[in-house]
């Protein structure tokens, strides 16, 4: 027996969204039952089970897990969950005084919402308008392929993993994901007094959320309440109306729309189409063969009423006079057909009409509407009192009862709706209801028995889901579909159609082990549940077809995942053909600074800078920038692919708004600039007190001000008060030396005083640049220098230009070549000249830092045996503003391996540089990467200033501008690292990566050594399968033993597993490890087990992604310098989950660049390279057995579940070995993005021990700085921005 204890109607919405909801408490269990108040929210409650299958996928990379649901008689059931809410928490967190803990889990979540509802670009589609109007929402915004609005904190239940409460607002078509993020902070912050410490301003700020654009989001969360109640007035005020007897309707859920073309012989099988009904709703268009004379149209089989909301050829109604129903009839729209087999027959088609336009709503025929229509007839299923809709259907039922005060796990309107609903709509009185007959029946045996078998059903059937949709120029014209499958046995095929012709199409399958971790009642055959299509020559399909269908079909079985008319398509695949994004818009000094990025992959593309009246601004400056980054992320050609930057004095334009307008002869789209608002939020005063003394930076501000005294707080408010791109124009000001710190430099006694020779190569150069240039070195604060010039240009002007401005000064030296001998030759040439001590290598456009020799005297006074240099660097653009830096690690192999990362400035010891030889001709385009590979070779007299001291230009003729001007580099560098391989003796061989001018290396593994599998294991044994299937079927490498070690496993299918797991594989053995848990204690414990050259520790939530991952991450760490090796790490989503470890970050130790896309290369190339770092993590680390011996193992004691890998990797270092992150190297981790949510009071005591043994341990390095890192760089975070002068890391 079971008893309905709370009820809850939600009767302030329209009918369409009207809900009960009612709290059961079963004979073994609570549960909660929703149902539709309504027929028409029938489909509303039903999509819920098809929402939790999707979100399931989609949270899976978090992961979160969502409530679970069935459908359940005229409803849904779901479970009933318990436990502390989020918000819950950070209330308590909030209550406590902990408001800056609170803060990082209300952020941590955030990003978590962020990661997962990112993954295409956002367009507004009509289903959007409907519910959220239309808002001039900013170009760039993404999207998920489904989005869960209610992601607010009350909604998620902190389980483990956490839990998902209620989605009931969840829709298929894009919504900005910053609209989501907007409702949480807002529905959080604005809605108990104990938040008021929080300042959700710089809650909203530090997601870049803009006053405008909040108020965009808040607008659209009143049109989506407004949409929930559509001038619906509550059930009290229309009780007077209500009238007995009125029954109720269900949907039918699932079925197919049959529809029979005639050529006036009759209808035959093969003359038709199948569309399945899904929710109950069907919208198409159906291409009409040429000839057809009517159509026959079959709603599914079994008793049904059908309403017809559209029916028309090519969108004229269609003509229903003589149409008949076999076994029914029709009233003003609605079919209702009482026969085993339905039919509307003979429908007839207009002369040449080309589409069949239908949008259809099926419904149950109830028993008495059977009786009704032709008395006698009974149903196939059983039947349920409904309602029979008319033109006067709509009025409300007489059963809605009150609400009963629930639990907060009932569910509820999306946020607070109370908040934004007319003043009509409040809430009614609570009070308990009784459970009806229809809950006790959902406990008998027959009713269990149907839901298992549904159940069995759903596990058995075919799904398709189509996630993005997308148009490239390639291929004359190409639509790429991506998605999921699960098709049993059934090999899938491809069927794709313009009108009714085949036309081209392929189809790939690849690994989706999202998919497959989020489904696990799923029997998947293999891991390649994603699908790829590629639809090529659209441009000849839209001179010939009307209609494009892109089917799926399986046996008997077909999915449509397209059906649109060509037109759209065209209209769509045009619209992407102009992509753009506005990476800044801000004031620096005097003038209106725009940067950004476009994409054209059609016709030429033009920008113009328009004002209101649309005149051309005349006085805007235009310049271009490579952007490198960007045909890797879109796929398309790097000439398509345009950065700019524009640059317009604030006092020309009179204007009261801007316009920036792409155009490329196909499609037009425009950016507007709002200059009041311009001039209004780019002033110091409004930054200042918008992101300084908001209530989130408060304590800092009051920190910096008492702990470091009114001259650095006045310093800090200047510094984050300057604009974005500012910053680091900012920081190099700050940086540089004053003129007092020259004169002081210039007056300083050196003894020895090196000479340095300043070695450039000339051609051609521009005037303007070369005295840049010269007057960088005549102004150095060192005086003890030598300028060597070699000029292979066709004359001999610039000599000219050298005495007319510099020939008084004898420290310069020019020869004009007789012939141009290219960059080397060139700077051969220049060698020659040389009389110093040290040579200097300059190229003859940049700049130096008029304090560069004195710092490189400093290196050298310190460190005698100096024998190469080389510094930081920036890029300055044509007018010489400084807009990038290079921050560089102390001296990295594997990293100038794969790059010349050093670059500039660098200068080398004579005895060096005569030792190594010059430049080598041949390797044009890569000779100083050539010449610092042989330099490094011959000497371990190698330091780093971490300061810029060198300006690199970027103009159209320039490296740092346009590194595609010299494509022949890659072939150049390509020589040099073979030669440099066969010098120093390693086998080994360069690949290119795709990236200019970055290298992978791959290493021949020697021999054939044994590595031996780590794998610490306690149930989930899904996720070790995984990690074992992968490394037994997807790993190249074969010489493995697998030691799982078992550690308190409660399951007994884990137990089955691992004796099934020892049939399997004869090399897999499983060691039981009995103590609690202890990480550093339990691979101690395998490792005894272990026969191997060498160890890898392996988490069982991993699997491999490229398949030689392992023979990778062997290569280097067979090297005699390498004692550990790690891979990059992706989330499920592939984005970057570790891809090394930096000391100091956090206060103590940190990931870098997480949450970026996997094909992002991250700063100076540093998730693309593969390259030396402190550490690595332990959830994949290869270790040389004799090392991991020679440590001891990990640190049980003091480090038993976190920084063991960190300790451990460093204990390596002080043996004088390497650490190598092998970016070739790639697997999933599964782990959870949600470590900031860590909240019981053991776990936090037991971290801060555990960072206070590493703190003491490695005092050194924490205060020196890690080598690797670079001390320019931020310590509060990973992700490699600018360092404030006034950080302050807590570390905890």
């Amino acid at each position: 027996m079971s008893r309905i204890i709370y009820s809850k109607f939600s009767n302030e919405r329209c009918r369409r969204f009207a809900i009960r909801t009612d709290i059961v408490e079963g004979e073994k269990e609570r549960f909660v039952v929703k149902r539709a108040v309504y027929p028409e929210g029938e489909a509303h409650v039903k999509q819920l089970p098809q929402w939790n299958e999707k979100l399931s996928a989609c949270y899976a990379r978090i992961p979160f897990q969502v409530n679970a649901c069935q459908l359940s008689g005229d409803g849904v059931r779901l479970q009933y969950v318990e436990g502390e809410t989020l918000e819950e928490h950070l209330d308590a967190l909030l209550e406590a005084g902990q408001t800056e803990e609170a803060i990082r889990q209300l952020k941590a979540y955030l990003h978590q919402i962020e990661s997962v509802y990112s993954d295409e670009a956002f367009f507004m589609t009509e289903e959007f308008k409907e519910l959220f109007g239309e808002p001039e929402l900013p170009e760039g915004l993404r999207c998920g392929a489904v989005t869960n609005i209610d992601l607010v904190c009350e909604n998620l239940v902190l389980t483990d993993p956490p839990t998902v409460l209620d989605y009931e607002w969840t829709f298929d078509f894009p919504i900005p994901c910053r609209y989501v993020l907007y409702r949480v902070i807002h529905y959080y912050t604005e809605t108990h007094t104990v938040r008021k410490a929080l300042d959700s301003q710089a809650l909203f700020a530090a997601f870049g959320m803009t006053e405008e654009e909040r108020g965009l989001y808040g607008e659209m969360e009143k049109r989506f309440q407004q949409s929930l109640t559509k001038g619906h007035v509550p059930m009290r005020e229309l009780y007077a109306d209500m009238c007995p007897g009125i029954m109720e309707m269900r949907l039918i859920h699932e079925e197919k729309l049959q529809v029979y073309f005639s050529f006036g012989e009759g209808c035959t099988e093969e003359n038709s189409v199948r569309i399945p009904i899904r929710n109950s709703e069907l919208e198409t268009e159906i291409p009409l063969p040429k000839g057809c004379l009517d159509v026959r149209i079959d709603p599914g089989n079994k008793p049904c009423i059908a309403h017809f909301a559209r029916l028309a050829f090519d969108g004229k109604d269609a003509c229903l006079s003589g149409v008949e129903t076999k076994d029914g009839r029709m009233e003003n729209g609605w079919f209702y057909i009482v026969g085993g087999d339905p039919a509307i027959l003979g429908i007839p088609v207009p002369e040449g009409a080309e589409l069949l336009n239908v949008k259809l709503t099926l419904y149950h025929m109830p028993l008495e509407a059977i009786q009704q229509i032709k008395p006698g007839i009974s149903a196939e299923q059983q039947p349920v009192t409904g309602e029979i809709p008319g033109e006067e259907a709509g009025e409300a039922p007489a059963c809605a009862g009150t609400e009963a005060e629930a639990p907060e796990q009932a569910g509820e309107a999306p946020g607070h709706p109370e908040e934004n609903q007319p003043e009509t709509c409040q809430r009614e009185e609570r009070t308990e209801a009784q459970a009806p007959e229809e809950i006790e029946k959902e406990t008998t045996d027959m009713e269990k028995k149907e839901e298992k078998q549904r159940d069995k059903k759903k596990t058995e059937e075919f799904q398709v889901v189509l996630d993005t949709c997308e148009y490239r120029e390639e291929e004359n014209g190409l639509c790429v579909l991506r998605g999921w499958m699960y098709t049993a046995d059934q090999a899938p095929t491809l069927q794709v159609r313009a009108d009714y012709e085949e036309i081209e199409g392929s189809m790939t399958r690849y690994a989706r082990p999202d998919v497959l971790k989020a489904l696990p009642k799923l029997p998947f055959p293999d891991s390649n549940a994603g699908f790829e299509i590629r639809i090529p020559n659209l441009r000849a399909v839209f001179q010939n077809a009307k209609t494009l269908r892109v089917r799926i079909c399986c046996g008997e079985e077909n999915f449509p995942l397209i059906q649109k008319s060509l037109e759209q398509v065209k209209a769509e695949y045009v619209q992407d053909s102009v992509r753009y994004f506005m990476e800044c818009v801000e004031r620096r000094l005097d003038k209106v600074y725009i940067q950004g990025w476009c994409i054209s992959t059609m016709g030429e593309l033009s920008m113009q800078l328009l004002d209101e009246d649309g005149t051309l601004q005349e006085e805007a400056h235009w310049g271009s920038m490579r952007r490198p980054d960007l045909p890797e992320v879109f796929g398309v050609e790097p000439e398509k692919c345009h950065g700019f930057l524009v640059e317009v004095p604030r006092a020309k334009i009179t204007a009261k708004e801007l316009t920036l307008v792409f155009d490329n002869g196909y499609v037009k789209k425009e950016e507007r600039i709002d200059m009041r608002k311009f001039d209004r939020e780019n002033t110091r005063v409004h930054r200042m007190a918008k992101a300084v003394l908001g209530k989130g930076n408060r304590r800092k501000s009051k920190d910096i001000l008492f702990q470091q005294g009114i001259r650095s707080f006045l310093g800090y408010l200047w510094e984050e008060s300057s604009s974005f791109a500012d910053a680091y124009g900012y920081y190099e000001k700050k940086h540089r030396a004053s003129a007092k710190e020259l004169k002081r430099q210039s007056e300083e006694v050196f003894s020895p005083a090196p000479l340095f020779s300043v070695v450039v190569p000339l051609y051609n150069t521009p005037r303007e640049f070369l005295k840049a240039m010269v007057d960088s070195v005549q102004k150095q604060s060192y005086g003890n220098w030598q300028l060597c010039l070699a000029d292979g240009s066709p004359d001999d002007s610039i000599r000219a230009f050298i005495q007319e401005n510099y020939g008084t000064d004898e420290r310069i030296c020019y020869r004009h070549l007789e012939e141009n001998k290219g960059i080397s030759g060139n700077t051969n040439a220049a060698f020659d000249m040389v009389k110093g001590d040290y040579v200097v290598f300059t190229d003859h456009d940049d700049e130096l830092s008029l304090e560069a020799f004195y710092e490189n005297a400093c290196m050298i006074r310190e460190h005698p045996d100096a024998e190469l240099i080389y510094s930081d660097e920036d890029i300055m653009d044509q007018e010489g503003n400084r807009i990038y830096p290079h921050f560089k690690p102390d001296f990295n192999m594997d990293f100038l391996r794969c790059n010349n990362y050093i670059c500039h400035l660098v200068v080398v010891k004579k005895s060096l540089l005569d030792k190594v030889g010059g430049l080598n001709s041949e390797l044009d385009g890569a000779q100083d990467h050539d010449f610092l590979l042989r330099c490094a070779e011959n000497t371990e007299q190698i330091y780093h200033i971490p300061k810029v001291l060198y300006h690199w230009r970027s103009h159209d003729g320039s490296t740092a501008g346009n590194q595609g001007s010299k494509s022949y580099a890659v072939e150049a560098c390509r020589k040099a690292l073979e030669q440099h391989y066969a010098r120093v003796g390693l086998k080994a061989t360069p690949e290119y990566s795709d990236v200019f001018i970055f290298f992978k290396t791959k290493y021949q593994v020697q021999g054939n050594p044994k590595v031996s599998v780590l794998i610490p294991n306690k149930d989930h044994k899904a996720d070790l399968r995984t990690c074992i299937t992968s490394l037994m079927e997807n790993t190249t490498w074969k010489n493995l033993e697998i030691i799982v070690i078992e550690n308190n496993s409660e399951e007994e299918e884990t137990f089955a597993y691992y004796e099934e797991l020892k049939k399997q594989y004869s090399n897999v053995q499983v060691v039981r490890y009995e103590g609690s848990f202890n990480y550093s204690a339990i691979n101690n414990f395998g490792a005894r087990y272990a026969t191997g050259d060498y160890i890898l520790l392996l988490n069982n939530d991993t699997e491999a992604l490229t398949p030689d991952w392992l023979e990778r991450m062997l290569g280097y760490c067979q090297r005699e310098d390498v004692a550990i090796a790690g891979a990059k790490l992706l989330y499920p989503d592939k984005t970057v989950q570790h891809a090394g470890v930096a000391i100091g970050v956090g206060g103590f130790a940190g990931h870098i660049l997480t949450g970026y896309a996997d094909n992002y290369t991250g700063y100076m190339g540093r998730l693309l390279a593969s390259h030396d770092v402190s550490a690595v993590t332990g959830a994949c680390l290869l270790v040389k057995r004799d090392i991991y011996e020679q440590l001891g193992g990990l640190d049980e004691e003091n480090f038993g579940v976190a920084l063991n890998d960190v300790d451990f990797c460093l204990r390596a270092r002080e043996l004088g070995k390497l650490v190598v992150y092998v970016a070739e190297a790639k697997l999933y981790h599964y782990e959870s993005k949600s470590r900031g949510l860590e909240i019981t009071p053991e776990k936090q005591n037991r971290f801060r021990k555990e960072i206070r043994s590493f703190q003491q341990r490695h005092r050194e390095i924490l205060e020196k700085g890690d080598p690797y890192y670079n001390p320019n760089l931020t310590l509060v975070r990973g992700d490699c921005s600018l360092r404030s002068d006034y950080e302050i890391v807590r570390g905890i």
